[in-house]
């Protein structure tokens, strides 16, 4: 919350979105303290797909209907990859239109093989203190190079 807080303060404006996670136990009051922040919508990782309009705990759920994690596929047309993420988001039981396919592609994708998120939180201790300086192994010149190659024309 301490991100959203200092984002309101520089911008003057509460963000749309809170980006959250919480147990299902605490899970509606984590949404009503980011309501009364400002924020009208959340996103979920968790849902197989989610239509606009979807609501939970009073927030509005970021619309998706597949996740195209762009990271899996270098050196595939990027074209054909969304067509087929599309085709796929319409075949998902009770999914309805308009239909949303989410682009992942975070900054890490292009030169480590894990995220920091992975390698210490994931990999790493599941309590705290979690050693925050463990390092994901680079990713070869090569593979540098056919990330860049492949999303740059995105």
């Amino acid at each position: 919350m301490g991100g959203f807080t200092r984002l309101k303060q520089l911008t003057g404006n509460s963000p749309v979105i809170a980006a959250f996670q919480a147990d299902a136990a605490l899970h509606g009051s984590v949404s009503q303290v980011f309501r009364e922040l400002g924020a009208s919508m959340a996103i979920s990782h968790t849902a197989p797909y989610i239509n606009l309009g979807t609501t939970t705990s009073g927030l509005y759920v970021r619309p998706e209907h597949f996740d195209l994690k762009l990271f899996q596929s270098p050196g595939q047309a990027p074209s054909s990859l969304i067509d087929a993420a599309f085709a796929t988001a319409r075949t998902n039981s009770g999914a309805a239109s308009p239909y949303v396919v989410g682009v992942k592609m975070h900054d890490n994708d292009f030169f480590a093989l894990a995220s920091a998120w992975t390698n210490t939180y994931v990999s790493g201790s599941k309590r705290p203190p979690w050693n925050i300086t463990t390092l994901a192994g680079l990713k070869s010149d090569a593979d540098m190079q056919a990330q860049w190659t492949f999303s740059e024309p995105l």
